[in-house]
């Protein structure tokens, strides 16, 4: 292989100091399976032509944080990554840029230039965490709020709910997530919204989907051992959620509630749970009778 790029010796030479580290010369040499002699004249610059890729695969294998790829274009084995200036590429209405096929227009361009330029302009919206809703105030009045979040500016929404339990398991609303949702009195049938009821001088808060039926309306939670939730005249709509933003990530346990959320709702499943319930027999010694049945099946086989 002829190298199409120069070699720079001095670059190489500092490169391949650094691939050696502490070690001396020869240990160098009986690790990588490359002359001392050879590494040598490298590291003084006497070598003219530039090391062959599979000399310089045994050296990068050896080194101290040196990659290959640094040592072959030093060799100038490749050229160096060319570079732009992206700014100046935004501003350049003779440079045709693309977002996932499609033109960016120059607007957006200098919208994203500006960002570049000052990233500081980025500014989080803030909105308010509710916590315990007040009766006969309005739902963002302060006295309902618990606290601040910030979302990303792009989000329009009005208030955030911390969710708790699992009767959105199935969408992906697990127990601590914030529910970021839009204050509204109404929704379309499938929204998933906040559900709102006058309890004892507060309203009780639940996220569910809303299903808007010919006889009667209903809050259908994502789960389907959770009951559906008639609305009636003591239930209104307080908002609908727009997006979710989650502070931990979920646990395997999410994983089997989900599993068991999904598979209740399979219906040949129902008699086997009535039936269980029926003898008395716990959810333990169904797991061990299982176990049991399936061993002995694997060994009739």
């Amino acid at each position: 292989m002829v190298s199409t790029y120069s070699f720079d010796k001095d670059k190489f030479a500092n490169l391949l100091s650094k691939a050696i580290g502490d070690r001396s010369i020869n240990q160098y040499a009986l690790h990588s399976g490359v002359s001392a002699t050879y590494i040598s004249k490298l590291l003084r610059g006497l070598v003219e032509n530039p090391p062959m890729p599979p000399t310089i695969q045994k050296l990068a294998e050896k080194s101290y944080g040196i990659t290959y790829e640094e040592l072959m274009e030093a060799a100038g084995h490749v050229s160096e990554p060319s570079k732009i200036d992206l700014v100046d590429a935004l501003e350049d209405k003779e440079t045709q840029l693309l977002a996932a096929g499609q033109p960016i227009t120059m607007a957006q361009r200098l919208g994203i230039a500006r960002i570049l330029d000052n990233p500081s302009a980025v500014q989080f919206t803030k909105i308010p965490i509710l916590g315990q809703i007040k009766m006969g105030v309005p739902i963002l009045a302060q006295d309902n709020w618990e606290g601040e979040l910030e979302i990303p500016p792009d989000i329009r929404a009005d208030f955030a709910l911390e969710a708790r339990g699992d009767s959105m398991i199935g969408v992906g609303l697990l127990d601590g997530d914030y529910a970021i949702c839009r204050e509204a009195s109404t929704a379309s049938s499938g929204d998933i919204v906040v559900g709102l009821r006058e309890d004892g001088g507060y309203s009780e808060a639940t996220l569910k989907f809303y299903f808007n039926g010919k006889e009667a309306s209903v809050l259908r939670a994502a789960n389907p051992s959770v009951p559906d939730i008639p609305m009636d005249g003591d239930w209104r709509i307080g908002g609908v959620l727009v997006g979710i933003l989650r502070k931990d990530s979920p646990t395997y346990r999410v994983y089997n509630s989900y599993l068991a959320a999904r598979d209740v709702s399979e219906d040949k499943w129902v008699p086997v749970f009535e039936k269980a319930s029926q003898l008395g027999i716990k959810p333990e010694q169904v797991m061990n009778m299982i176990e049991t049945m399936y061993q002995v099946m694997k060994g009739g086989n």
